[in-house]
């Protein structure tokens, strides 16, 4: 077999290559040209895959995103003409949870006693939700798609309006649509923008055309003049990957679309692609395939606040955890990052080593300082309570 595979995919030449040639291009810039006589096509979801890519001149007998969503995908074309497809859902789910998480330590240190608005509660949103509840945190959710059969009296579900005028924090995780009774474009325009309360934290790490980024930054302006505030963290955009750098001025953060860029949650993704071309294949998975991703732990750096002084206290709790996540992920170096370097693209496929919270271990130094200082150890608590990925 012949296989094209997005250059960004990791893993793709030792866990495809026992299928046939795996050639490794560019994504966006895939053409019908470079598919010809192949069989595969492994894509992230800056390829677009439909009729204009594979009509006519290509022998693609099946169609692998090495991601969650589908959006870039024209599944209903690739049924008509009988081509094979598979996605990933979940796979980084958990990146995208510790993408939010460092997001709210950053922009608001006292996000634990907030309440928190969940716009979308599918494999991302719902596990985020778990995770905050796990750690006590008041969530409401939106998400018109959950059949009610579905919903579980966990999750409190409310309306739209509602949850954009109650939430202190704001998190989009829902896909593209603009079809069907709940089109998700533009799903927060000028009016549902207008309607947030002042000082909230807005997130999207879902997709750009969620938002109408025209509107947000004509609202940022707007409240800007009449001494209002909105935070607002951007990791996808309208139009990527050209940035409006006027909005990316006006923001707390932005990032180049790699909330999910953790090594285990892109690694995670090729595995389950290549379980679904097994599958398709009718040929078991290799013995050793699952040995291939990176499983490791370290102890984590937290040399810059473990000499602190006496640490009891639900405050200094907080100040503890919001420390601990920015160490594991900084936010701010994939901000400077954006706003330093002009390609989207390149800071992608560039994109350095960012791990999860199973990677880390706690120092025995801070839980020696924990118990000599007697704090409660909540943060340790909370820490070790999303260090392992969430069922």
């Amino acid at each position: 077999m012949r296989i094209v595979a997005d250059q960004n995919i990791p893993l793709a030449q030792e866990l495809f290559s026992e299928f046939g040639e795996v050639i490794s291009l560019p994504g966006r810039e895939i053409t019908s040209q470079d598919i010809k006589q192949v069989d595969i096509l492994l894509v992230r979801s800056v390829t677009k895959v439909g009729k204009h890519l594979l009509e006519g001149n290509s022998t693609i007998k099946f169609v692998g995103s090495c991601t969650i969503g589908i959006d870039h995908i024209d599944t209903d074309y690739l049924s008509e003409v009988g081509i094979a497809w598979a996605n990933a859902p979940g796979c980084n789910a958990n990146a995208v949870v510790q993408y939010v998480l460092s997001a709210m330590a950053l922009a608001t240190p006292d996000w634990l006693t907030k309440t928190i608005g969940i716009i979308g509660c599918g494999n991302v949103g719902g596990r985020l939700y778990q995770c905050l509840s796990a750690l006590g945190v008041n969530c409401i959710a939106y998400d018109p798609l959950v059949n009610d059969a579905d919903k579980k009296n966990t999750i409190n579900f409310i309306e739209l309006d509602t949850l954009l005028s109650q939430a202190d924090i704001i998190s989009c995780h829902v896909p593209l649509t603009t079809m069907g009774d709940y089109p998700s474009y533009h799903m927060l325009g000028a009016q549902e923008l207008e309607t947030i309360k002042d000082n909230t934290l807005l997130i999207n790490s879902g997709r750009g055309a969620v938002i109408d980024n025209s509107a947000l930054s004509q609202e940022l302006d707007r409240r800007s003049k009449n001494g209002g505030h909105l935070s607002v963290v951007l990791d996808v955009w309208e139009n990527e990957p050209i940035v409006n750098h006027k909005l990316l001025n006006k923001i707390t953060v932005g990032s180049p679309h790699i909330a999910g860029y953790t090594i285990e949650g892109r690694e995670q993704g090729t595995f389950m692609i290549y379980q679904a071309l097994c599958r398709f294949l009718k040929q078991e998975p290799s013995a050793n395939a699952h040995e291939l991703l990176t499983n490791d732990t370290t102890s984590l750096n937290i040399s810059s606040f473990v000499h602190s002084e006496k640490v009891g206290g639900s405050i200094k709790d907080g100040e503890i955890f919001n420390q601990l996540l920015l160490s594991c992920y900084d936010i701010v170096r994939d901000h400077k990052a954006l706003c330093k370097v002009d390609n989207f693209d390149g800071l992608r496929k560039n994109y350095p080593a960012r791990r999860e919270y199973k990677h880390f271990l706690l120092p025995k130094t801070l839980t020696d300082k924990v118990i000599d200082s007697e704090c409660s150890g909540q943060a340790i608590n909370w820490f070790e309570s999303i260090r392992a990925p969430l069922s």
